[in-house]
């Protein structure tokens, strides 16, 4: 019975292994990571609709109990901020608070301007002995109030545009959903013989096309009915949406809330971290880099290392070190990131921390001040009725109370009372219009009143007559947010009645160090109460309405931090939805926590277009280096008679030589001077021409092309030295081609070209010109001082094998690659990382300047409903304060009212043209500086950016002009703002850690280590070093070859033909004295005669030579070929097609040597002759060695590894096509136009093979 080959098992195991994993990770993705994400994202999205619920909700308590205190105080309407209706019996003169009754809320449109309203309606009771029951609310169109179908009661309203405060609300909840909406459900009252729809959407946040009726299903009916969260697929405007519904009810009206997320949107959920999706591309892609290097180590016995092999390695050299220095540049970067936003997050800690104190202690002053003015206003009865009764009428004693009671410390109140142990006002004066008849109004249940009671005063001077309260609320005034601080009354403890007596004195305030404040983009800040809820949030509204705990999908570790008031910085933490930095800790003093967090988004996209820009020009420079390679072997002369390729690449092999070794220390040395003469023009421009600063980008971009042309006019030189010295005139295999030489001027013209991008300018030529002109010169002495300190001395012989590798040629090829790949790189990386540094902060500086000039226009609307004048000498500098200063934090800047005529001479940078290169490649990019004409100045003059010779921070100057009213401010940055690019990366690089900084650049130094050792590893290898050091000596003539040739070949005939061959004048004088000095022994010419008369033919008799000596010796050639077994003669074919063997067959390659067919000369393995080599090539078409040939082929490393790449690569495809539609279609498109790139390069590559 036949026992199947278990081979097979083995051969594809590694694949069925990574199938295997692959189809894990799909099933955890599919059944744990999705559901897991799905059921996060409704969490956060029902979360979400009940943080807007909760807002309308406690909204509309606060403006219930406003109009019932407003109720009390009278039926002034005249400055009361609702909008008053009635009906023509409702008498308000006639009217007694007592009453009055308060229906339900109702959702009333109002056929007049079209909005829906949230109406408060109350009824006067007292005409009728009965109280009538109020009807069911309903939604209805709000009629003209002499209607008949007024109500029998005489009723008025009161009501607030639903339109703005959805809008408000919304803007600050809206972080998952698209739009939202909200649905007042009138299926209870529809009338059962129409067929009406069951809903009409009262508010939308959004633009798009709905019907304002609905109809909602049998799910969505019957979640309504329970009050459960619904899902529902919907389609607008022909896209498919999801809408969550959250039901809800205030009063007797069921409301719907609603979001609406696109498909697309909600499918955003399934996409894993494009982090770790690109970890896995990145290992991928390195694996791929290095598989000419894995090559090399995991060869077998039957594969072969080809010239291409060769030229990969090469190539991965380069692009891994390309990719290296990305990659310890991303790593730098996130570090460099976490470090200033951790240091700005703490600065701006450390200022609302100061405000916010500060402010307090201004008003605890200022409520000082205000309780010794009491025992005035109780001693003047007009003035103590005054600050009780409702103020309809604006009278004298009104004049004489704003004047006791102007404030002098802190004139930024609203009101201030004194309030009786029984937590009732006793008296209360109003800076507002709109609260001036407010009522004495009961507060025993608010906090700050119990803190008091019990003993829980806030303490921050030490002294116990500062001790104070505080609480942020919605106001039983107006129902809108205030924040109200509070102290011990001691004005009048000689009161005996305690009704009457104050006990505390306080005031409302919207605490404008933590209200409506101006943050750079990306930051925000929350203080909240030991359970999480926000008391005062970097958003108006979110305060007092949401708790941050439940805005995480995972609070514990927060919660901990507020739990025990410690100080904790997060680099990651997710918030709402979005990944940020949070630094949490505890307000010092109060029973709160700061929480302050930065977007990580933000920071996301400025490493983006960094590493992007960076990569984009670096990897072209890398590309147009390869490619010039690429041209120079193209565009090589080629033998028309020979087949050999192996002369190609002398340039190589590592050399033993004097001459050689020089030429190595001589590319090293010289290399490090033009590098030398790059850093000398980076200090230049830094120190002298900051203002060129962006011609580094250029010098960068370029100074690898010099240390290309330096190296192949050097090589040139030393092969035209070398090969003169031995009496050839090879030379010409490695001289730069003329097509190569114009494809380099062509390059450097191009690039040079850039220097007028977007402005010609003299200095920014003649600094890029000058410092070529440097390097030129310098490549030319290099070339002179080498030719000078060349030895000349002809020599035929062949050298002696040394057991050392060259650790100099080690060298040379790391430090190239270094100069090459790393250097400019790095140049480009910071020159680069400086511009995009500017470009931020100046657009953070506009937008904060564009917030500040918005906030500062409602702050003036706002001044209008305070008492006091705005244009009031005594009022501009206090109105100037909190225009310009309070609430405003600028890590490491200010903001500060200026004159005008502020002039200043010094440019801001960014430069013109890094701002034309965003403006050109980065089109979505929002970064106004970037689509502006120019990086300065606005087209109409609104705003300029300038950098004062007496501040270290740029400035950024905002012009506003307002009915004739010209005003100036201007925002000062920190430091960073005028840091050159080598002043950042100093700055940057001492902002680390020690422990960071040894690891970070003791990996640097590992890697630069590890290379050296790589290229010893891989020559050792490729040039069969091993194989030298058994074989410690020069091609003998006693070998078995040399003994077969002196039995079969005519020397004669071969003496004759070599003479006739040195006669020609263009063998050179000493080559010629050479060898008719030899036709006098009687073994002339030897098989090493013969290796060196071929080597040195000239260029003219080269291929007739070789070919003519093949044809002579052909009778010697077949018997030896006749000797050989089929792997040995695979072998020699193998090494006669580049002059590369396997030195996993060492015992065979040595066994070729001590025959006499291989030696070594100079480190390098040869043949016995060049004519041999050629008649090896010739028998390529033997059976024997085409199934040799194909047998390696199929045993190819890159074959091993093709496999399981194309499924790791398919499989991050499908992954991409799954969880990140945007980013599979670009990398397709990416793809797309690389084919046909890597089909020219391949091309190129096989007629380089040919």
């Amino acid at each position: 019975m036949e026992t199947k080959d278990p081979k097979w098992f083995k051969k594809y195991s590694f694949v069925l292994i990574l199938l295997l994993l692959l189809v894990l990770v799909f099933c955890l993705y599919f059944l744990k990571y999705v559901p897991e994400q799905q059921a996060d994202f409704h969490r956060d999205a029902f979360l979400e609709l009940n943080n807007i619920e909760n807002a309308i909700t406690s909204k509309d308590a606060a403006y219930r109990n406003a109009v019932k205190n407003h109720i009390l105080s009278g039926f002034d309407h005249e400055d009361f901020n609702f909008e008053f209706k009635a009906n023509e019996d409702f008498r308000s003169d006639a009217v007694k608070p007592g009453n009055v009754i308060v229906r339900p809320t109702q959702f009333c449109h109002d056929s007049t301007d079209g909005f829906w309203e949230l109406t408060y309606s109350f009824c006067d009771t007292s005409t009728d002995s009965k109280i009538h029951k109020p009807k069911k609310p309903r939604f209805k169109k709000t009629k003209d109030t002499s209607s008949k179908e007024s109500s029998p009661l005489p009723c008025a309203s009161l009501s607030k545009n639903l339109d703005s405060l959805m809008t408000s609300i919304v803007a600050i909840y809206k972080d998952v959903f698209d739009d939202c909406v909200l649905i007042l459900d009138d299926s209870s009252t529809r009338s059962k013989r129409h067929r009406f729809p069951n809903g009409t959407v009262i508010y939308q946040s959004g633009d798009l096309s709905m019907d304002q009726r609905v109809r909602f299903d049998s799910a969505s009916k019957i979640s309504s009915e329970l009050g459960l969260p619904a899902l529902i697929d919907t389609k607008i405007e022909g896209n498919d949406y999801k809408l969550f519904l959250h039901p809800f009810q205030i009063g007797g009206a069921n409301l719907i809330v609603g979001g609406l997320i696109s498909q697309s949107h909600y499918n955003s959920y399934r996409s894993i971290p494009l982090g770790l999706v690109s970890m896995a591309g990145i290992l991928i892609l390195l694996i791929l880099i290095h598989l000419p290097i894995i090559k090399i180590y995991s060869l077998g016995p039957g594969e072969r290392i080809r010239d291409i092999d060769i030229r990969l390695i090469f190539v991965s050299f380069f692009v891994a070190a390309f990719v290296g220095f990305f990659l310890f540049s991303e790593v730098f970067l996130t570090k460099q990131t976490q470090i200033q936003n951790e240091a700005k997050l703490g600065m701006i800690a450390d200022k609302i921390q100061n405000a916010f104190e500060a402010e307090i202690g201004s008003m605890v002053s200022q409520l000082k001040i205000f309780d010794s003015t009491y025992r005035d206003i109780k001693s003047d009865a007009a003035l103590d009725s005054a600050t009780k009764l409702a103020n309809r009428k604006y009278s004298l004693d009104s004049v004489k109370l704003d004047s006791m009671l102007t404030p002098s410390v802190y004139p930024y109140l609203e009101s201030i009372f004194w309030i009786n142990k029984e937590g009732k006002w006793t008296n209360r004066w109003m800076f507002r219009k709109s609260l001036r008849n407010a009522s004495l109004i009961d507060v025993r249940d608010r906090a700050y009143f119990k803190d008091f009671i019990n003993d829980k005063a806030i303490l921050l001077s030490g002294k116990p007559s500062d001790s104070f309260t505080l609480q942020p609320t919605l106001s039983k005034l107006d129902g809108e947010y205030i924040a109200s601080v509070l102290i011990r009354s001691h004005a009048d403890d000689a009161n005996p009645k305690e009704s009457e007596k104050p006990y505390l004195i306080g005031m409302g305030t919207k605490l404008y160090s933590v209200y409506k404040v101006i943050l750079p983009p990306g930051f925000g800040f929350s203080i909240t109460d030991a359970q999480g809820g926000v008391k005062f949030d970097s958003k108006p509204g979110r305060a007092l309405l949401s708790n941050i705990l439940k805005d995480m999908p995972d609070p514990s570790t927060l919660q901990q931090t507020i739990k025990y008031r410690t100080r904790n910085y997060f680099d990651g933490i997710v918030l709402r939805g979005r990944r940020v930095a949070m630094l949490s800790r505890p307000l010092k003093g109060f029973q709160y926590q700061l929480l302050v967090y930065y977007n990580l988004g933000r920071s996301d996209s400025f490493q983006s277009h960094v590493i992007g820009f960076t990569s984009v020009l670096a990897g072209s420079v890398l590309a147009l280096l390869i490619l010039t390679a690429l041209i120079n072997q193209w565009s090589k002369r080629r033998f028309n008679l020979l087949q050999g390729k192996s002369m190609h690449f002398d340039w190589l092999h590592p050399s033993d030589l004097k001459q050689k070794s020089g030429y190595y220390s001589h590319l090293i040395k010289w290399m490090l001077l033009l590098f030398g003469i790059y850093l000398v023009a980076w200090i230049v421009i830094e120190k002298f021409f900051y203002q060129f600063e962006i011609t580094l980008l250029l010098l960068s971009i370029l100074f690898p092309f010099y240390i290309a042309i330096h190296y192949y006019e050097l090589r040139e030189e030393f092969y035209a030295i070398n090969e003169i010295s031995l009496g050839g005139s090879r030379w010409w295999i490695s001289k730069p081609s003329w097509e190569l030489r114009t494809f380099q001027v062509i390059i450097l013209v191009f690039i040079n070209c850039f220097v007028g991008l977007n402005n010609i300018s003299l200095g920014k030529a003649l600094i890029l010109i000058f410092t070529q002109i440097f390097w030129v010169l310098f490549i030319w002495l290099s070339l002179v001082n080498f030719k000078n300190k060349s030895p000349r001395r002809p020599s035929l012989k062949i050298r002696d094998v040394r057991a050392s590798f060259p650790a100099v040629y080690s060298y040379t090829i790391v430090l190239g690659v270094i100069l090459i790949s790393i250097i400019p790189a790095s140049g480009i990386f910071w020159t680069l990382l400086r511009q995009e540094t500017s470009l931020k902060i100046a657009d953070d500086q506009l937008g904060m300047a564009k917030q500040i000039d918005q906030r500062r226009q409602e702050i003036s609307d706002d001044l209008r409903d305070f008492k006091f004048a705005a244009s009031s000498p005594d009022s501009i500098p206090s109105i100037d304060r909190l225009q310009y200063s309070y609430g405003i934090y600028i890590p490491g800047g200010s903001c500060q009212s200026v004159d005008p005529s502020f002039e200043d001479d010094s440019p801001f940078r960014p430069s013109r043209e890094y701002v034309s290169i965003h403006r050109n490649f980065l089109a979505e990019d929002t970064l106004a500086q970037a689509l502006s004409k120019s990086p300065y100045v606005s087209d109409d003059g609104s705003w300029e950016f300038r950098l004062p010779s007496n501040s270290t921070g740029a400035r950024l100057i905002y012009n506003y002009k307002s009915k004739g009213d010209y005003k100036t401010f201007y925002l000062e940055a920190d430091s960073s703002a005028a840091t050159s690019a080598a002043g950042l990366m100093f700055h940057d690089l001492n902002t680390h850690s020690a422990l960071f900084s040894v690891l970070y650049f003791g990996l640097l130094a590992i890697s630069a280590v590890s290379a050296v050792f790589l290229t010893n590893s891989l020559g050792r290898r490729i040039f069969l070093f091993d194989l030298q050091k058994d074989v410690r000596f020069a091609k003998s003539v006693n070998s078995p070859m040399e003994k077969l040739y002196q039995q079969i070949i005519d020397l004669q005939t071969i003496r004759i033909f070599i003479y006739l061959t040195t006669s020609s004048k263009k063998t050179s004088p000493s080559t010629r004295d050479q060898l008719k000095s030899n036709f006098l022994r009687d073994d002339y010419p030897t098989l090493n005669d013969i290796y060196v008369f071929e080597k040195n033919l000239s260029l003219a008799f080269m291929e007739s030579g070789i070919v003519r000596m093949m044809e002579l010796l052909n009778p010697f050639y077949e018997r030896v070929w006749m000797q050989l077994s089929k792997l040995e003669r695979f072998l020699l074919y193998d090494f006669a097609v580049d002059g590369f063997a396997n030195y996993k067959t060492t015992r065979d390659l040595y066994a070729l040597q001590s025959k006499g067919i291989l030696f070594f000369e100079d480190l390098r393995l040869c043949m016995m002759t060049i004519s041999f080599q050629e008649f090896v090539l010739l028998k390529k078409n033997e059976t024997d060695i085409q199934e040799y040939v194909q047998t390696a082929a199929s045993k190819s490393t890159i074959k091993k590894f093709r496999t399981p790449l194309l499924i790791g690569l398919a499989a991050i495809g499908i992954f991409l096509f799954v969880t990140q539609d945007a980013v599979y279609q670009k990398i397709m498109a990416l793809l797309t136009s690389a084919t046909s790139l890597f089909g020219f390069i391949s091309d190129l590559f096989k007629k380089t093979a040919k």
